[in-house]
């Protein structure tokens, strides 16, 4: 089953109208359009994770198909050495010694 939506709809993987009306309003600005997970008809699945982040991969699971997980992982291998170069670099590099626009970078939003 296919759980594709048309452009600037975004599946939020909740059932809670609360969270919903939070999340739709922050991106409201932005033209997306939030529908909840229990409108959609989708189960609620129980909360068996010990910390948010693993009942939020849950719920997602449990509403949208094919997720990638991009969360913060333990690498199997070294980091290559033109990227830490690059690092030692940067962090030399007085421009970087700033907080960046609470807006973010221009070039790179």
């Amino acid at each position: 089953m296919t759980r594709r939506l048309g452009s600037g709809s975004l599946v939020i993987a909740t059932h809670n109208a609360g969270k919903l009306k939070e999340i739709a309003a922050l991106l409201d600005p932005y033209g997306v359009t939030c529908i909840s997970a229990g409108s959609l008809g989708l189960p609620e699945p129980a909360e068996t994770g010990t910390t948010f982040v693993q009942n939020a991969l849950l719920k997602a699971r449990a509403a949208a198909e094919d997720i990638v997980d991009l969360g913060m992982g333990n690498p199997d291998t070294p980091t290559p050495p033109h990227i830490v170069a690059k690092l030692i670099e940067a962090v030399q590099d007085p421009r970087t010694h700033r907080y960046s626009m609470s807006k973010g970078i221009p070039g790179l939003r």
